[in-house]
């Protein structure tokens, strides 16, 4: 575990502060945030050398090394940050949040006028603004950072896929009757 020795080496706080429950005062808080900050830097400084090495088309042993100190400091700073920021169980009245949600239209039940179709939803401005967000996010991190590719597939499905795929085994058409001829059609 070099590389958590180094970055713990770089780091200026005591590691103590990451065992235990010892509360946090400012001092410690400060100490810790700048502590996230210096291993910030060092994992964008790994990932480069990473990434150079790739481009230099090293021995896979010598990068996949490399990668493992990556992971190493990652994980040195979720240590840190999980202290900064423990996680908490909530005790949250679902039913209550789902309808205030729903009052508030970060969402709301598609076709709603027609009755509604379970499963599927309407977002409304906040809601569009949280998922825009969350995109954000997401590509941030995947497509920035972690150099992948993003790709944006349809929302529809042929059906040739989903009767090859097992998932729809039996297509059944809907009947009916045609008023004027008494002959009947599918139903589209």
């Amino acid at each position: 575990m070099s590389s958590s020795s180094s970055a713990v080496a770089a780091v200026s706080f005591d590691l103590a502060l990451l065992e235990g429950d010892l509360d946090l005062n400012e001092e410690h808080i400060a100490s810790l945030e700048a502590g996230v900050a210096v291993v910030d830097q060092q994992i964008k400084e790994q990932g480069a050398a990473i990434k150079k090495l790739k481009d230099e088309k090293a021995d896979r042993a010598v990068v996949l090394a490399e990668v493992k100190k990556l992971d190493e400091l990652k994980a040195f700073k979720t240590k840190i940050t999980n202290k900064l920021f423990p996680p908490q169980v909530l005790d949250v009245d679902r039913e209550g949040l789902e309808e205030l949600a729903r009052r508030r239209f970060f969402f709301a039940p598609a076709f709603s006028i027609y009755g509604g179709f379970r499963g599927l939803f309407d977002l409304g401005p906040p809601g569009c603004a949280i998922k825009a967000n969350l995109l954000n996010f997401w590509r941030q991190f995947f497509v920035l950072e972690e150099n992948m590719l993003e790709i944006d597939t349809t929302s529809l499905t042929p059906d040739i896929v989903l009767q090859v795929s097992g998932v729809c085994l039996i297509l059944v058409l809907l009947v009916v009757p045609s008023r004027p001829t008494s002959s009947t059609s599918g139903a589209s």
